[in-house]
C-alpha cells in the first residue's frame, strides 16, 4: 500500500498503511513543531550524496584541465581578441579535453547550446561593471529555441548566471523563448550543478513560461544558493526520474504553478533508487490553484514515487514555508510505497492553506 505524507497549513501529518512489504510500520504521526524523523533498520540502503553539502556557495568552479591552460577558454560574443572564443558550442565541439572551464566575459550572452559529448564542463562569469566588480552574466535567447541548454551524457556546473526568458517572433507570432525550460535534461548519466544562479519569469500577472529545469530522466540535479521569482507555469522545477536532487539555501518566491505543485514536482516511474534533499530554502507565496479531486495538489513541494523497490530517501529540513497555497495541500505532498528514510526536521509553517479553506 502507498503510504502518504501530506503537509498542510502549519501541521504535518504522515500517514502509512500496513503492507506485507512495507519497510515502515503502520502508524499516523501528528506534529506541529516537532521535527518527524523516521529511519527504519535498513541502513545498507542508505545512499550517500555525491557532493559535498558543506561547500560554500560563494566559490567559484574549478575544473582540472587535462593540459594546463589549454582546457581553460574565455567567451565573448563582442571581444575582437584572437584568444577570445565567441560560441560556447564550439569549445564543446572542438575540444579534446575530457574537462573543461570557460569564463563568459560579456554582460549579457546570446547562445543555445547542445551537450552531448561525455565530458565535465564548468561555466562560470567574468563579467564586470564600471567598479571593475564582479556580476551576473544574463543568459538568454533572442531566437525561438525549446531550451536554452539540452544536457546529455555529460557533467556540467554553472556559477553565477542570470537566466532569462524572451519573447521573439517565430513564424510570425510573438512566442517566448525558451518555449519548454532552460534547462533540458535526457539522459540517465546526466549532471548538473547550478550555484548562485538568478532565475525569473515574466511576473504573476503577465505571459507563462514552461519550467526552469526539466528532467525528462537524469541522474543528479543540485541547485544551491539559487533564487527563482516572478514565475507563472507548468512549475519551476520539473523533475522526472531523477536519482539524487539537491536544493541547498535557495529562494522560491511568488511563483505559481500550473501541473501538480507550484516550485517543485518530482515524478519517478522507474524501478531505480532515488534520493531528494531539500534543505535551507524558503516557500514564499508559492501556490497551484489546479483543481482536480482525484490528484493531490499543493502549493510548494509534490514527490510522487510509484514503486516498493526505489526505496527513497527523503530529506527535508530546515526549510521556511510561508503562504503557500494548493488545491488540496497547503505546502508538501509526498506519496511513496516505502521509505528508507523519511527525515522532515526543524521546518517553519507561516500562513500556508488550501484552496477550500480561508484560513
Amino acid at each position: 500500500m502507498r503510504a502518504l505524507l501530506l503537509l498542510a497549513l502549519t501541521a504535518i501529518i504522515i500517514v502509512a498503511q500496513d503492507h506485507p512489504s512495507s519497510k515502515l510500520s503502520g502508524q499516523t504521526l501528528d506534529l506541529t513543531s516537532e521535527p518527524a524523523v523516521i529511519q527504519p533498520e535498513q541502513q545498507s540502503a542508505i545512499l550517500y550524496l555525491q557532493k559535498d553539502l558543506d561547500q560554500t556557495a560563494t566559490d567559484h568552479v574549478y575544473v582540472p584541465n587535462d593540459v594546463e591552460n589549454e582546457c581553460i577558454y574565455k567567451v565573448s560574443q563582442s571581444s575582437i581578441d584572437t584568444d577570445v572564443h565567441s560560441s560556447i558550442q564550439k569549445i564543446i565541439n572542438e575540444s579534446s579535453c575530457s574537462s573543461i572551464e570557460i569564463s563568459l566575459i560579456d554582460k549579457e550572452h546570446d547562445e543555445q547550446v547542445n551537450i552531448s559529448r561525455r565530458m565535465s564542463i564548468a561555466i562560470d562569469v567574468d563579467a564586470r561593471n564600471t567598479e571593475n566588480e564582479l556580476i551576473p552574466t544574463i543568459w538568454k535567447v533572442q531566437r525561438y529555441y525549446s531550451q536554452i541548454i539540452s544536457l546529455q551524457d555529460s557533467n556540467l556546473t554553472l556559477c553565477n548566471i542570470a537566466f532569462q526568458f524572451t519573447i521573439v517572433y517565430s513564424y510570425g507570432n510573438l512566442v517566448v523563448s525558451p518555449s519548454n525550460s532552460i534547462f533540458y535534461l535526457s539522459n540517465n548519466n546526466s549532471n548538473l550543478t547550478v550555484k548562485n544562479c538568478i532565475f525569473k519569469g515574466f511576473g504573476l500577472n503577465r505571459t507563462e513560461i514552461g519550467s526552469i529545469a526539466y528532467s525528462y530522466i537524469s541522474n543528479q540535479l543540485e541547485f544551491d544558493n539559487c533564487t527563482f521569482s516572478d514565475i507563472v507555469g507548468r512549475n519551476a522545477l520539473n523533475i522526472t526520474d531523477c536519482s539524487q536532487f539537491i536544493a541547498k539555501n535557495c529562494k522560491f518566491t511568488d511563483i505559481v504553478g500550473r501541473y501538480y505543485s507550484g516550485a517543485i514536482y518530482f515524478y519517478c516511474s522507474s524501478t531505480k533508487s532515488v534520493t531528494y534533499d531539500i534543505s535551507g530554502c524558503n516557500f514564499e507565496r508559492c501556490s497551484n490553484e489546479q483543481r482536480d479531486n482525484s490528484r493531490n495538489i499543493s502549493g510548494a513541494i509534490n514527490i510522487r514515487n510509484m514503486y516498493e523497490s526505489q526505496a527513497p530517501i527523503f530529506k527535508i529540513n530546515n526549510n521556511y514555508f510561508k503562504d503557500c497555497l494548493g488545491s488540496n495541500r497547503g505546502c508538501i505532498n509526498i506519496e511513496y510505497v516505502t521509505a528508507y528514510i523519511l527525515e522532515v526536521q526543524n521546518n517553519t509553517f507561516d500562513g500556508n492553506r488550501i484552496l477550500s479553506s480561508n484560513t
